[in-house]
């Protein structure tokens, strides 16, 4: 919560622990990204592997 800006570090950081959590079963949810930071994950495929959501309710039914 609170990113306003995203770099590549943090995109590649992203990356490697949510393959790294995934392996172990489980996931990564990340809640409210701002608009900028949407962006870069939708841009990179980062997306694609995270769960993106706007609150702490859609972030606990993503674990459902």
């Amino acid at each position: 919560r609170g990113v306003d800006f995203l770099a590549s570090i943090g995109v590649r950081t992203l990356v490697k622990v949510a393959r790294a959590i995934g392996n172990r079963g489980g996931k990564v949810v990340l809640i409210g990204p701002n608009e900028a930071a949407r962006k870069v994950l939708a841009s990179t495929g980062v997306d694609t592997i995270v769960t993106i959501v706007d609150d702490d309710a859609a972030a606990q039914a993503a674990f459902a």
